[in-house]
């Protein structure tokens, strides 16, 4: 994945005026397939990303905003949606939609 990092949250919503530090992290177990309908997706364990939060001293919440895209490879696929799937009322599995 590719993240934002050392940004505060409000230069992460801003206009762009702030330069953004880029960091490539290898975040696993993930998967890269294609849904019912044809749309790219990322699925990755929750445990995976509260990991990545943690080492990046971030809320979950926090880390999912400053996600700018995902690496496959030599290429950076944009995300366009991330949502949490929920089991017992705890988050199991994220999906990442992304661009092609």
């Amino acid at each position: 994945m590719r993240i934002a990092v050392g940004l505060t949250s409000e230069d992460r919503r801003g206009l762009g005026l702030t330069p953004q530090n880029l960091e490539d992290v290898e975040v696993g177990p993930a998967l890269l397939h294609r849904d019912d309908r044809g749309n790219l997706e990322v699925l990755m364990s929750a445990t995976s990303l509260r990991s990545l939060a943690m080492m990046c001293d971030e809320s979950t919440e926090e880390c999912l905003r400053a996600v700018i895209g995902v690496v496959d490879g030599e290429q950076l696929r944009s995300v366009s949606t991330a949502n949490a799937e929920y089991f017992a009322g705890m988050e199991f599995l994220y999906r990442f939609k992304v661009v092609e």
